[in-house]
Protein backbone atom coordinates (compact mmCIF):
# COMPACT_ATOMS: atom_id res chain seq x y z
CA UNK A 1 0.00 0.00 0.00
CA UNK A 2 1.00 3.52 -0.12
CA UNK A 3 0.08 5.28 2.66
CA UNK A 4 0.24 8.99 3.19
CA UNK A 5 1.09 10.78 6.89
CA UNK A 6 -0.02 14.48 7.31
CA UNK A 7 2.61 14.82 10.12
CA UNK A 8 2.44 18.56 10.13
CA UNK A 9 4.02 18.80 13.43
CA UNK A 10 6.91 16.08 13.35
CA UNK A 11 8.96 19.19 12.04
CA UNK A 12 6.99 21.91 14.10
CA UNK A 13 9.58 23.53 16.72
CA UNK A 14 6.82 24.12 19.16
CA UNK A 15 6.73 21.17 22.06
CA UNK A 16 3.37 19.72 22.88
CA UNK A 17 1.11 16.71 22.47
CA UNK A 18 0.47 16.53 18.98
CA UNK A 19 4.19 16.83 18.21
CA UNK A 20 4.85 14.06 20.64
CA UNK A 21 2.35 11.68 19.15
CA UNK A 22 3.53 12.72 15.54
CA UNK A 23 6.85 12.30 16.27
CA UNK A 24 6.71 8.69 18.19
CA UNK A 25 3.83 7.10 15.79
CA UNK A 26 6.36 7.70 12.78
CA UNK A 27 9.23 6.28 14.51
CA UNK A 28 7.31 3.50 15.45
CA UNK A 29 6.13 2.45 11.66
CA UNK A 30 9.46 3.34 10.74
CA UNK A 31 10.90 0.57 13.23
CA UNK A 32 7.83 -1.96 12.86
CA UNK A 33 6.92 -1.55 8.73
CA UNK A 34 9.50 -2.16 5.82
CA UNK A 35 6.64 -3.31 3.40
CA UNK A 36 4.14 -0.37 2.73
CA UNK A 37 5.52 2.84 0.79
CA UNK A 38 4.65 5.99 3.65
CA UNK A 39 4.60 9.38 2.05
CA UNK A 40 5.22 11.61 4.81
CA UNK A 41 3.83 15.42 4.78
CA UNK A 42 5.28 18.22 6.80
CA UNK A 43 5.30 21.95 7.04
CA UNK A 44 8.85 22.83 6.94
CA UNK A 45 12.43 21.42 6.28
CA UNK A 46 13.83 20.39 9.07
CA UNK A 47 17.85 19.34 10.21
CA UNK A 48 16.31 17.07 13.26
CA UNK A 49 18.70 13.69 13.50
CA UNK A 50 15.94 12.13 15.07
CA UNK A 51 13.66 11.76 11.62
CA UNK A 52 13.41 7.99 10.56
CA UNK A 53 15.16 7.80 6.86
CA UNK A 54 13.97 4.49 5.66
CA UNK A 55 13.93 2.95 1.92
CA UNK A 56 9.80 3.24 2.09
CA UNK A 57 9.74 6.89 3.72
CA UNK A 58 9.39 9.59 1.09
CA UNK A 59 9.30 13.05 2.98
CA UNK A 60 7.68 16.31 1.57
CA UNK A 61 7.44 19.56 2.32
CA UNK A 62 4.27 21.76 1.86
CA UNK A 63 4.92 24.91 4.38
CA UNK A 64 2.05 27.28 6.07
CA UNK A 65 3.74 30.37 4.75
CA UNK A 66 1.23 32.94 5.83
CA UNK A 67 0.20 33.55 9.86
CA UNK A 68 -3.07 32.75 10.92
CA UNK A 69 -4.33 31.72 7.45
CA UNK A 70 -1.36 29.78 6.58
CA UNK A 71 -2.55 26.49 8.02
CA UNK A 72 -6.18 26.32 6.69
CA UNK A 73 -4.55 27.14 2.81
CA UNK A 74 -1.55 24.70 3.48
CA UNK A 75 -4.46 21.68 4.82
CA UNK A 76 -7.61 22.65 2.51
CA UNK A 77 -5.45 23.64 -0.85
CA UNK A 78 -2.12 22.38 -0.75
CA UNK A 79 -2.36 18.71 0.69
CA UNK A 80 -5.41 18.44 -0.82
CA UNK A 81 -3.54 18.89 -4.68
CA UNK A 82 -0.32 17.09 -3.43
CA UNK A 83 -2.36 14.08 -1.95
CA UNK A 84 -4.45 13.83 -4.94
CA UNK A 85 -1.08 13.96 -7.34
CA UNK A 86 0.53 11.64 -5.17
CA UNK A 87 -2.20 8.52 -5.91
CA UNK A 88 -2.73 7.02 -1.90
CA UNK A 89 -4.44 3.95 -1.14
CA UNK A 90 -4.97 5.92 2.10
CA UNK A 91 -4.06 9.02 3.90
CA UNK A 92 -3.93 9.05 7.96
CA UNK A 93 -4.61 12.91 9.41
CA UNK A 94 -2.96 13.02 12.65
CA UNK A 95 -3.68 15.89 14.27
CA UNK A 96 -7.74 16.51 14.69
CA UNK A 97 -8.09 18.24 11.31
CA UNK A 98 -7.99 17.58 7.20
CA UNK A 99 -8.99 18.58 4.13
CA UNK A 100 -12.77 18.74 3.93
CA UNK A 101 -14.49 16.07 1.37
CA UNK A 102 -11.61 15.18 -0.25
CA UNK A 103 -12.18 11.79 -2.32
CA UNK A 104 -9.31 9.34 -0.97
CA UNK A 105 -9.61 7.64 2.38
CA UNK A 106 -8.73 8.94 5.34
CA UNK A 107 -8.11 8.20 8.54
CA UNK A 108 -8.40 10.57 11.41
CA UNK A 109 -6.78 10.94 14.49
CA UNK A 110 -8.97 12.71 16.76
CA UNK A 111 -7.93 13.22 20.67
CA UNK A 112 -10.07 15.40 21.51
CA UNK A 113 -13.19 17.84 20.40
CA UNK A 114 -12.43 20.57 22.90
CA UNK A 115 -13.08 22.88 20.31
CA UNK A 116 -16.43 21.38 19.26
CA UNK A 117 -17.85 21.99 23.06
CA UNK A 118 -16.10 24.79 23.93
CA UNK A 119 -17.62 28.20 22.78
CA UNK A 120 -16.20 30.49 20.34
CA UNK A 121 -16.28 33.95 21.62
CA UNK A 122 -15.60 36.17 19.32
CA UNK A 123 -12.39 39.08 20.81
CA UNK A 124 -11.86 42.26 20.87
CA UNK A 125 -10.10 44.08 18.32
CA UNK A 126 -7.65 44.51 20.63
CA UNK A 127 -6.51 41.29 21.06
CA UNK A 128 -3.99 39.88 18.11
CA UNK A 129 -2.89 36.77 20.22
CA UNK A 130 -7.09 36.24 20.99
CA UNK A 131 -7.91 37.04 17.58
CA UNK A 132 -5.24 34.15 16.61
CA UNK A 133 -6.54 31.78 18.95
CA UNK A 134 -9.90 32.17 17.86
CA UNK A 135 -9.36 31.87 14.54
CA UNK A 136 -7.81 28.76 15.25
CA UNK A 137 -10.14 27.61 17.05
CA UNK A 138 -13.30 28.02 14.91
CA UNK A 139 -11.21 26.62 11.73
CA UNK A 140 -10.45 23.27 13.72
CA UNK A 141 -14.11 23.03 14.81
CA UNK A 142 -15.30 23.94 11.09
CA UNK A 143 -13.13 20.66 10.04
CA UNK A 144 -13.62 18.52 12.57
CA UNK A 145 -17.68 18.40 12.01
CA UNK A 146 -17.19 18.56 8.43
CA UNK A 147 -14.38 14.90 8.19
CA UNK A 148 -16.11 13.30 10.90
CA UNK A 149 -18.38 11.93 8.77
CA UNK A 150 -16.46 11.02 5.90
CA UNK A 151 -13.87 9.46 7.69
CA UNK A 152 -13.50 6.29 7.22
CA UNK A 153 -12.45 5.64 11.02
CA UNK A 154 -11.65 7.63 13.70
CA UNK A 155 -8.43 7.16 16.50
CA UNK A 156 -8.50 8.98 20.05
CA UNK A 157 -7.09 8.30 23.04
CA UNK A 158 -9.91 6.88 25.57
CA UNK A 159 -12.99 5.33 26.18
CA UNK A 160 -14.23 8.81 27.70
CA UNK A 161 -12.96 10.88 24.44
CA UNK A 162 -14.83 7.68 22.60
CA UNK A 163 -18.07 8.23 24.26
CA UNK A 164 -17.54 12.19 23.60
CA UNK A 165 -17.15 11.73 19.96
CA UNK A 166 -19.98 9.54 19.67
CA UNK A 167 -22.71 11.80 21.36
CA UNK A 168 -21.44 15.07 20.68
CA UNK A 169 -20.51 14.54 16.85
CA UNK A 170 -23.03 11.55 16.34
CA UNK A 171 -20.60 8.93 15.15
CA UNK A 172 -21.09 5.48 15.11
CA UNK A 173 -19.41 3.88 18.52
CA UNK A 174 -17.67 0.78 15.78
CA UNK A 175 -16.47 3.75 13.91
CA UNK A 176 -13.99 4.94 16.83
CA UNK A 177 -11.19 2.73 17.78
CA UNK A 178 -9.25 3.78 21.00
CA UNK A 179 -5.36 2.99 21.25
CA UNK A 180 -3.44 4.24 24.36
CA UNK A 181 -0.83 6.48 24.43
CA UNK A 182 2.74 4.74 24.63
CA UNK A 183 5.34 5.19 27.10
CA UNK A 184 8.17 6.67 25.56
CA UNK A 185 11.68 4.77 25.91
CA UNK A 186 13.35 7.30 27.51
CA UNK A 187 11.15 6.45 30.55
CA UNK A 188 12.04 3.49 32.83
CA UNK A 189 10.59 2.35 36.54
CA UNK A 190 12.68 4.40 39.24
CA UNK A 191 14.37 2.30 42.09
CA UNK A 192 12.91 2.48 45.53
CA UNK A 193 16.17 4.04 46.50
CA UNK A 194 15.65 6.92 43.70
CA UNK A 195 11.69 7.17 45.17
CA UNK A 196 12.54 7.89 48.70
CA UNK A 197 14.76 10.82 47.55
CA UNK A 198 12.36 12.41 45.50
CA UNK A 199 9.92 12.02 48.15
CA UNK A 200 11.43 13.33 50.90
CA UNK A 201 12.45 16.93 48.58
CA UNK A 202 8.57 16.83 47.52
CA UNK A 203 7.70 16.24 51.67
CA UNK A 204 10.60 17.75 53.51
CA UNK A 205 8.31 17.63 56.76
CA UNK A 206 6.23 14.60 56.54
CA UNK A 207 8.95 11.96 55.81
CA UNK A 208 8.86 9.64 52.53
CA UNK A 209 6.15 7.29 53.16
CA UNK A 210 3.17 9.85 52.06
CA UNK A 211 0.39 8.56 49.72
CA UNK A 212 -0.66 11.78 47.42
CA UNK A 213 -3.35 12.32 44.80
CA UNK A 214 -1.38 14.60 41.71
CA UNK A 215 -2.83 16.94 39.42
CA UNK A 216 -1.08 17.59 36.32
CA UNK A 217 -2.33 21.13 34.26
CA UNK A 218 -2.72 24.87 34.63
CA UNK A 219 -5.47 25.16 31.41
CA UNK A 220 -8.53 25.90 32.68
CA UNK A 221 -10.01 22.87 31.49
CA UNK A 222 -8.18 20.84 33.63
CA UNK A 223 -10.08 22.54 36.68
CA UNK A 224 -7.48 21.95 38.98
CA UNK A 225 -9.33 24.55 41.34
CA UNK A 226 -11.96 21.89 41.66
CA UNK A 227 -9.76 19.33 42.36
CA UNK A 228 -8.08 21.12 45.35
CA UNK A 229 -11.35 22.04 46.65
CA UNK A 230 -12.62 18.76 46.10
CA UNK A 231 -9.16 17.65 47.91
CA UNK A 232 -10.15 20.03 51.02
CA UNK A 233 -13.69 17.75 51.50
CA UNK A 234 -10.96 14.54 51.98
CA UNK A 235 -8.35 16.03 53.48
CA UNK A 236 -9.92 15.92 57.38
CA UNK A 237 -10.23 12.27 57.01
CA UNK A 238 -7.68 11.41 55.64
CA UNK A 239 -4.43 13.18 57.13
CA UNK A 240 -1.79 10.89 55.60
CA UNK A 241 -2.82 11.78 52.10
CA UNK A 242 -1.48 14.68 50.28
CA UNK A 243 -2.26 16.84 47.06
CA UNK A 244 0.67 17.53 44.09
CA UNK A 245 -0.25 19.89 41.52
CA UNK A 246 2.31 20.68 38.44
CA UNK A 247 1.69 23.32 36.56
CA UNK A 248 4.10 25.26 33.48
CA UNK A 249 3.31 28.67 34.25
CA UNK A 250 4.15 30.72 37.32
CA UNK A 251 0.88 32.64 37.72
CA UNK A 252 -1.16 29.53 37.48
CA UNK A 253 0.88 28.07 40.61
CA UNK A 254 0.79 30.94 42.68
CA UNK A 255 -3.52 30.91 42.12
CA UNK A 256 -3.05 27.33 42.79
CA UNK A 257 -1.27 28.00 46.03
CA UNK A 258 -3.38 31.16 47.74
CA UNK A 259 -6.70 28.49 46.96
CA UNK A 260 -5.01 25.99 49.06
CA UNK A 261 -4.10 28.67 51.91
CA UNK A 262 -7.69 30.13 51.41
CA UNK A 263 -9.19 26.26 52.16
CA UNK A 264 -6.73 25.86 55.18
CA UNK A 265 -4.30 23.19 53.39
CA UNK A 266 -1.11 24.84 54.05
CA UNK A 267 1.05 21.62 53.92
CA UNK A 268 -1.16 19.37 52.48
CA UNK A 269 -1.17 20.90 49.02
CA UNK A 270 2.47 20.63 46.99
CA UNK A 271 2.11 23.06 44.38
CA UNK A 272 5.28 22.13 41.27
CA UNK A 273 6.84 23.65 38.52
CA UNK A 274 6.78 21.36 35.39
CA UNK A 275 10.30 21.23 33.61
CA UNK A 276 10.78 19.96 30.21
CA UNK A 277 13.57 17.92 28.98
Amino acid sequence: MKIGIDARFLTHPQLGGFKTYTVNLVRALSQVDKKNRYVIYVDRRSSESELPICENFTYKVLPAMLPVVGMPIREQITLRRQISRDKLDIVHFLCNTSPVNISEKFVLSLLDIIQVKSPQNVPNANGITNFKQWAINTYSKWTILNSVQTAKRLITLSHYEKEQISKNLGIAPEKINVTYFGIDSVFSQASPQVRDVWRSKIFPNHGENRRFIMGVGYEPRKNIPLLIEAFSHLAPNHPDLDLIIVAAKKERRMIFQQLAARLGLNGRVVVLASQST
